[in-house]
Formats: C-alpha cells, sequence, structure tokens
C-alpha cells in the first residue's frame, strides 16, 4: 500500500532535521547520492506551491518552509520547493534574475540561487573586503565568492550565467570587475583562467580597460620616517599579475605619481631589478622630471644605459628614445596651434 504523501507540517519536521544532522552547504550532486534527502525532496514535488506558501508551524515562532529551507543551506532541498513554484514572493530579485535565465533551470544555477538568498540575508556581515570587491550581491556571488567553484565555467550552465551576466551588466558594475580583476589574474589556477575569460567578454562589450588606474596600487610609496630613501620596490611575486594587468589594457597615472623626487621611469632605472625594468619600461607614456631639468634626467640615462648589459641597455634605451620624441613633438604640435583670443 502507498504511503499517503507528507502533510507540510511533517515537511517542516524533516527538513528541521536536515538542519540539525546534516553538513550545510553540501552540493546538490552530493545530497542526489544521499537516502533521507532524496526521500524529503521526493516528498516536497509531491506538493503544490499554494500548500508551501502558506505553511508555517506556529509552535515554532513563525518558522516557514520557506525560512527553514533556507537555514538548512542545502541547494538540493532547496531547488525542489523551486520546482514546485514555491517562494516566488521571496525570492530576491538577484535570484528571479538567475531562474529565469532558463526555462529548466539545471543544478548549478539552483545551487547559486540557495547561495544567493544565504548571502542577502547575511549581507550585514559580509567583511569589508568583500564589500570592496563587490557592492552588488549577485557580484559578490558569481564572482568573488562563488559557492562550488562557479569561476572554473566546467559546465554549459555556468558559461551561460558568466556570459548573461556580462552581457546585462558588464557595463554597469566595470569599476568592480576591473578591481576583481586586478586582485586575482595572477594565480596559478582556475581564477587565472577565469579572468582570462572576463576580459575576453568585457572587451568584446567593448569597455575600454584603459578606463581605470589601478596599477598605482603596486607601485611603493615614500616613507618619511626613513633617514635615507627607500628603493624602489615591488613585490617579485607581483610581477606575473602586473604583466598580466599591461596586456589587459591597465594603464599608470604617471602624473600623479613620484618617488623621493623622480619620475617614474627614473625610479624604475633606480631598482636595479630586470623584472620591474623589463615589465614596466615598454608601458610608460611620461618622461617629465618631478624635479631637476631635463639635460640633468637624460644624462643619468645615458649614463645607466652605459652600465648594464646590452639587451636591458637597448630595452631602456629605446624607450626612452621613443618618448622623448613623443614628447617632442607634442609641444610642437602644441606651440604651432593658433592662440584663441579672448
Amino acid at each position: 500500500m502507498t504511503r499517503e504523501k507528507f502533510n507540510t507540517a511533517e515537511l517542516l519536521e524533516a527538513v528541521a532535521y536536515l538542519r540539525h544532522n546534516f553538513y550545510h552547504h553540501e552540493p546538490i550532486v552530493k545530497s542526489r547520492k544521499s537516502p533521507i534527502h532524496v526521500l524529503v525532496y521526493d516528498e516536497i514535488i509531491k506538493h503544490s506551491k499554494e500548500d508551501i506558501d502558506a505553511s508555517q508551524d506556529r509552535t515554532r515562532e513563525g518558522y516557514s518552509l520557506y525560512s527553514i529551507s533556507l537555514a538548512i543551506k542545502n541547494p538540493y532541498i532547496f531547488s525542489a520547493f523551486l520546482k514546485t513554484g514555491a517562494f516566488q514572493n521571496k525570492l530576491s530579485p538577484e535570484s528571479k534574475w538567475l531562474l529565469d535565465l532558463k526555462k529548466r533551470p539545471g543544478d548549478d544555477i539552483y545551487q547559486m540561487v540557495c547561495y544567493v538568498e544565504d548571502a542577502i540575508g547575511h549581507k550585514n556581515m559580509m567583511s569589508n573586503r568583500d564589500i570592496e570587491l563587490g557592492k552588488n550581491i549577485l557580484f559578490h556571488c558569481l564572482i568573488v565568492n562563488s559557492l562550488g567553484d562557479f569561476y572554473k565555467l566546467d559546465t554549459p550552465e555556468k558559461l551561460e550565467v558568466i556570459d548573461k551576466y556580462i552581457e546585462d551588466f558588464g557595463k554597469k558594475y566595470k569599476d568592480e570587475f576591473f578591481y576583481f580583476i586586478s586582485q586575482n589574474y595572477d594565480q596559478e589556477s582556475k581564477k587565472e583562467e577565469f579572468c582570462e575569460y572576463l576580459v575576453t567578454k568585457m572587451k568584446n562589450l567593448g569597455i575600454d580597460f584603459s578606463e581605470n588606474k589601478l596599477l598605482n596600487k603596486f607601485l611603493p610609496e615614500e616613507d618619511y620616517y626613513k633617514k635615507e630613501p627607500s628603493k624602489f620596490f615591488i613585490s617579485s611575486s607581483y610581477i606575473k599579475k602586473i604583466n598580466n594587468l599591461f596586456n589587459c589594457g591597465y594603464k599608470l597615472d604617471e602624473k600623479n605619481y613620484s618617488y623621493y623626487g623622480d619620475n617614474l621611469f627614473i625610479a624604475i632605472l633606480k631598482s636595479e631589478r630586470r623584472d620591474i625594468i623589463e615589465t614596466f619600461i615598454p608601458h610608460l607614456t611620461d618622461l617629465t622630471p618631478k624635479t631637476g631639468i631635463l639635460a640633468e634626467q637624460d644624462k643619468f640615462v645615458e649614463d645607466w644605459v652605459s652600465k648594464v648589459k646590452p639587451d636591458l641597455a637597448q630595452l631602456v634605451k629605446r624607450s626612452y628614445e621613443r618618448l622623448s620624441l613623443e614628447a617632442s613633438l607634442d609641444k610642437s604640435n602644441n606651440e604651432t596651434k593658433p592662440k584663441v583670443k579672448i
């Protein structure tokens, strides 16, 4: 004889049992192999959305199937309720955006919806670092701290979600994307590939990576507490990241940077670090001395290239000559422009 389905009060008790006896945030693929989770899941989908949405246990101070199913942080169980059509009036716009992407969402989307709803419920507990990386909660969940390694892009559905998110929000949240990429584009992992993917998709939207000046945060600051000026220094662990960012199109704000009276070009030469010189010099655009005169700077560069290996000397010499020529052409063009009488 077939057993009658659980009523909603029994369902609530079953979900509450899962909350107290099983690990939270378990991936859907793992929960699907758990007999007790499968039993509860199968009971949930026997109910109508109306019955589920109306359920409430007065003995539990207002607990509903929505609140307790979210509290267990189990995407598999939460997805069962969503598949009945329940909870629609309680879901955030971010979750609705995810569910609207496909007529029949798969595990990746349901898992992310559960994560988004949980993150929204704990938004006030986000760390300052998380807030800095992305104030938009969907950006935070999909890009910054995605559950189940969403950034691996190892399923078609993940690709669909990220592609659509960039299409819909890439321009609106470009500053958040710029910052995230600047933080993560150096790891020997799937996150490096993820950053490459984001860059390609954003460039296809016409987003200009030169609009930000985030590279300046890698430059050393003057330390006025030291008796002698510190040598220009950048950790070698940052070099790969900086190279990647230059290749994306990130730019430096050279005009607003100086290091103990030197412009960035001269400060980099004084670092005497080949990796720093080879990374930065080809991308610099400004030779304007911060102190002294241009002739003194020219003499310093001439002396410097005479003391280093030929290949490095050639790189610096060519870059310096190119920038000097560009500066002289700019000056000539400005001088020949007709003056406007006011």
